[in-house]
């Protein structure tokens, strides 16, 4: 039998000054690239799904190509340039050909989701034939400049690695001055009778 004792990282991490900044940044930088390629994965299926083509093979090269997609790297050290050195070329480029032509976004993925390209996941979702579609509150916020949370770490429902955090989770704004954010509301209002999701 074995048992998980949750304790905080201050117990059992040498030089807990030094190394906790970095590893916390490391596990916010990978929450936020699992957050993207889920939401890319979504978009890239329903697509898939709407034009009826064929679906892909969710793998573990699939997934790693996702991540390439969304991410920009530093530098291209290291990147096979050759087409038949490069794993799954064909993929990669419906990919990146998604990525530029659907979301309309020319060039690199982009490292956060501004307004415009969460706003365009939203609609993607709302347009989609699924009989759901089901949003966190931080996307619907997200798609407007003043409503969005300034940093992805205040979003977040639980941080794993803190034992005292318990799914504290609150909106940055009260419910009166959302209700008085009539910009905010005509708009996702449209989107959700314009897609006949009301």
């Amino acid at each position: 039998v074995y048992r998980i004792i949750k304790c905080p990282l201050k117990c059992v991490l040498k030089k807990y000054d030094t190394l906790h900044p970095i590893i916390e940044k490391a596990v916010m930088d990978m929450n936020e690239i699992v957050i993207l390629s889920y939401q890319f994965i979504r978009m890239y299926l329903l697509n898939k799904f709407n034009n009826k083509q064929e679906l892909p093979t969710i793998n573990k090269q699939f997934v790693l190509d996702v991540i390439k997609t969304i991410s920009s790297p530093n530098s291209k050290r290291g990147q096979k340039t050759k087409e038949e050195n490069i794993k799954n070329a064909t993929g990669k480029s419906d990919m990146k050909q998604f990525y530029n032509e659907e979301l309309s976004q020319l060039g690199e993925a982009p490292y956060a989701a501004s307004p415009n390209i969460v706003q365009a996941i939203v609609l993607q979702h709302l347009s989609s034939p699924a009989m759901w579609a089901v949003f966190q509150l931080q996307d619907l916020l997200a798609m407007n400049e003043e409503l969005r949370t300034a940093s992805p770490k205040d979003e977040r429902i639980n941080i794993p690695e803190n034992p005292k955090h318990y799914w504290k989770y609150r909106m940055n704004i009260t419910i009166e001055d959302l209700m008085k954010n009539d910009n905010f509301n005509d708009k996702l209002n449209y989107f959700i009778q314009s897609n006949g999701r009301a």
